[in-house]
């Protein structure tokens, strides 16, 4: 048993959706089965089905995507949505429907920094691709005119315009662009909108410009981030059209997309049914204000369109922090690990590729290591991030092959390797923390401890022994023996058995507990050691936050739980050159620590190592979360009943089938690449 309370949601927490239900591939399933609300209009069974239901009368709800945070690939739900009730409605309704709440009045000032944050991001950019504008557009001279004509599929989902309208309208586009532009520089980009069919610029060479440039050109480039440097933007129905309004370009509309015919656009058609003639504002503010309907990805539960917006910046501040690595080599990884390390070595947006050479890394390549493996072998001078288990990890051991949910890429060294500054170092020397960052911190912190959160979480077990009373309770936790925090993080002492002797040394009247490393007692690692003599229990059956708990002080060499000590507001004493270690937070045995030049609070430790530091990944959703989703996604399983060790039977049955999942994942990836 444990003291850890039960995890349940917080109250008033809305309820999770089930993302099955909006991942296409089931969708229509699910509907059938009553698990769904919705009939999704951007697959064929969708459509079809739609018909059905609306031909026996069949009272249904049907979607399709809206044009916010788009995916990268069709096989992720969608983050927003639009959606009416079918019954005697067609899409034609719907329009009607928006040109009466544009008609009305709405708060259109209040939808303003929504609507600037929705251009500053590139909302309308895919959410889990960076958004950078095409190199040549930016560094083309000042005075040139630059025009965009998007391109687009011969067949889009729900565009109103068959194959042969829409080409014609493609040509009748390029041929306005040229004769109202005759000496600007045209560039070309294809949209992201899901679509069959050939480009529509295959069927308008004989019209295209001759001197026509293409943003493919520059292979990182994204739609959106471009359009903010265009002079005109030219489109049939791009969604992407909608953020040329948002950005000021004008835009020229040769289709019939939701944002033409309310007088914003240029357009080419005439709308008899869309009379209102919004604002920009009051048209974002309905759109998006009323319209739409979001998946929340910190909460998976539905959600506002700040919520959606938060998580899109924090994908674009993940890849602006490790933008200037276009190219990594994963060099000498395991293939088991290379699955999971993917989404984290390629977080820039890098490419990325896999070798067991370390010689044959090209130019401009850099390494990525795990942990503090050996650069032997790589090219002089080539440069090196290391990666490593995140603090809030998973609900099992690394080294059991459980799926990761942080880890930490660092581009100087690692956070346990005293020798040299690393990013961690860097940033809690330097970084400034606002009061709201540290608030944040302060309630995150809170609730890792009332949920007994630790790095693998493998359970609860209250400790079965009781000190005497009076005496003063110390936990020196034990460590992997060969474990690179060991070898780069202490010095004297490096050993368990020099450790617990000098602790007894310092309190030879306190009752000394001591818990050897979950890695160890799993047989994975080694570090046994006999400490029936050194230490009054050594306990092998409770988890190591029950421990913490029971205990007055921890004395550790470099251990993790120290960190974990602190946050739980015990007397921490290392030994070793631990990264929690010289901040004025701990007694250290080994001063000054290297490295650092500032005295923190327990708030700032904490923003710095677990806000800012690691990368979280929410592997349902394929997207970098918040600390906080994590918490949620652990606590859960945190509070299950700690077994014995050896007493768990599916472990060798679990670590075989999760290693030839990840190898077969790791296979799939490469195909795809």
């Amino acid at each position: 048993m444990s003291n850890t309370p039960a995890y349940s949601p917080a109250r008033g927490q809305a309820a999770e959706l089930r993302l099955k239900t909006l991942t296409p591939g089931r969708r229509s399933l699910s509907w059938l089965l009553g698990q769904s609300d919705y009939l999704w209009l951007d697959r064929v069974t969708g459509r079809m089905m739609a018909r059905i239901a609306r031909a026996v009368q069949i009272d249904a709800t049907v979607a399709w995507p809206a044009p916010i945070a788009p995916r990268a690939t069709a096989r992720q739900p969608p983050l927003a949505w639009f959606s009416f009730a079918l019954g005697e409605h067609t899409a034609r309704d719907w329009i009607r429907a928006f040109d009466t709440a544009l008609s009305q009045s709405c708060d259109a000032e209040a939808f303003a920094p929504a609507m600037e944050r929705l251009r500053a991001l590139h909302a309308l950019d895919p959410i889990d691709r960076p958004a950078r504008a095409a190199s040549g557009l930016m560094t083309q001279r000042a005075h040139d005119v630059r025009v965009l004509l998007i391109d687009e599929r011969a067949s889009v989902r729900a565009g109103g315009m068959s194959r042969a309208q829409r080409r014609k309208a493609f040509r009748d586009m390029v041929e306005a662009a040229r004769k109202a532009h005759p000496g600007a520089t045209f560039w070309l980009a294809r949209s992201r909108a899901q679509g069959t069919g050939p480009w529509l610029s295959e069927h308008a060479r004989g019209v295209l410009p001759g001197q026509l440039r293409s943003i493919s050109e520059d292979e990182d480039a994204s739609l959106c981030a471009s359009i903010d440097h265009a002079a005109h933007v030219y489109t049939v129905a791009a969604p992407e059209g909608m953020h040329a309004l948002l950005t000021g370009v004008p835009l020229h509309v040769f289709g019939t997309p939701y944002y033409a015919g309310w007088g914003l656009s240029h357009d080419a058609r005439s709308f008899a049914h869309r009379r209102a003639r919004p604002t920009l504002a009051q048209f974002c503010a309905v759109l998006f204000g009323s319209f739409t309907h979001y998946l929340d990805p910190s909460t998976h539960a539905r959600g506002t369109v700040d919520a959606l917006l938060d998580a899109i910046e924090l994908q674009r501040s993940v890849t602006a922090r490790f933008a200037g690595i276009p190219h990594v080599a994963g060099v000498r990884f395991q293939w088991w690990k290379r699955h999971f390390a993917t989404p984290f070595l390629a977080a820039g947006g890098a490419r990325l590729r896999w070798t067991r050479n370390a010689a044959a890394l090209a130019d401009g390549e850099c390494a990525a290591l795990w942990g503090a493996r050996s650069t032997n072998g790589l090219p002089h001078g080539t440069r090196v991030m290391r990666m490593e288990d995140g603090f809030l990890h998973s609900h099992g051991l690394g080294s059991d092959m459980s799926k990761p949910r942080s880890q930490v890429v660092d581009t100087r060294g690692l956070y346990f390797d005293a020798s040299r500054p690393s990013d961690l170092s860097m940033l809690l020397n330097e970084a400034s923390f606002n009061d709201a960052e540290l608030a944040r911190a302060a309630a995150l912190r809170e609730q890792i401890v009332r949920y007994g959160l630790t790095k693998y979480n493998l359970g609860c077990r209250r400790p079965a022994w009781r000190a005497p009373a009076g005496k003063t309770v110390v936990l020196v936790p034990g460590q992997v023996a060969d474990d690179a925090s060991i070898r780069l993080g202490t010095r004297a002492i490096s050993t368990a058995d020099a450790l617990l002797r000098e602790v007894r040394a310092l309190r030879p009247d306190a009752w000394i507990v001591y818990k050897p490393h979950p890695d160890v007692l799993s047989g994975n690692r080694r570090g046994l050691v006999d400490a029936q003599g050194l230490a009054d229990v050594v306990d092998t059956a409770s988890d190591l936050i029950s421990l913490i708990d029971a205990a007055d002080e921890v004395h550790t060499l470099s251990s993790l739980s120290g960190f974990e000590a602190l946050l739980r507001g015990k007397r921490v004493h290392t030994y070793g050159l631990p990264f929690y270690a010289g901040w004025g937070l701990t007694c250290d045995a080994l001063a000054p620590v290297p490295w650092r030049a500032r005295t923190l609070t327990l708030d700032m430790l904490t923003a710095g190592v677990l806000l800012r530091y690691p990368l979280y990944w929410d592997w349902r959703l394929r997207l970098f979360t918040t600390p906080e989703r994590i918490v949620q996604e652990l606590a859960p399983l945190a509070a299950r009943p700690l077994l014995p060790p050896g007493a768990d039977r599916w472990r060798l049955p679990r670590k075989v089938t999760r290693w030839s999942h990840n190898v077969l994942r790791h296979a799939l990836w490469r195909l795809q690449r």
